[in-house]
């Protein structure tokens, strides 16, 4: 009868199987820590990689705070010029007014 032979190599065909799903396994489960791993270091790049941006952010608004607060020369220095130009106008007039009482 041909069952335990048929048996036989049944069950050492299936261990054969066995033993390739298991090797298998042990390789997906080797790279899926690998893949944890480098998922977790690139996490950490990321979070460092975005911690320096926020501080380049922070320090580009804390200048651009100070730039803004600066007065604006320009004006300031148009409106000394306007006073400057109206004394000198009126200190002309005033010269001439003095000239023409001593002249005449």
């Amino acid at each position: 009868m041909g069952l335990r032979p048929d048996a036989e190599n049944n069950l050492s065909a299936y261990r054969q199987n066995v033993d390739e799903a298991t090797l298998n396994r042990l390789q997906l489960e080797r790279k899926v820590k690998a893949l944890r791993d480098e998922m977790n270091f690139l996490k950490m790049l990321h979070e460092a990689e975005l911690h320096e941006l926020q501080e380049q952010i922070l320090a580009r608004q804390m200048h651009m705070d100070v730039d803004l607060s600066k007065p604006d020369l320009t004006v300031a220095l148009r409106d000394i010029r306007v006073q400057y130009e109206s004394m000198a106008s009126f200190n002309g007039l005033d010269t001439e007014k003095w000239y023409r009482s001593k002249v005449v």
